[in-house]
């Protein structure tokens, strides 16, 4: 577990602009009403952007009620 906090999460490689833009991802698609493909969409969004895949999910199970 800490190796994948480490290496994925803190992640010394990216900016903290790639990091703050993976958050932004992650918020979004977890308000936006697609209920059932938020995560799923979230997820490809991330790859095809090239952001930090383990922030954006974490991110992305934000639940609006």
């Amino acid at each position: 577990m800490k190796k994948v906090w480490k290496q994925e999460i803190i992640a010394k490689h990216e900016s903290a602009s790639r990091k703050a833009s993976s958050v932004a991802l992650g918020l979004f698609f977890g308000i936006v009403p697609i209920w059932g493909f938020q995560f799923a969409t979230a997820l490809l969004m991330a790859y095809f952007l090239k952001l930090n895949k383990v922030v954006v999910g974490l991110t992305a199970q934000i639940i609006c009620r």
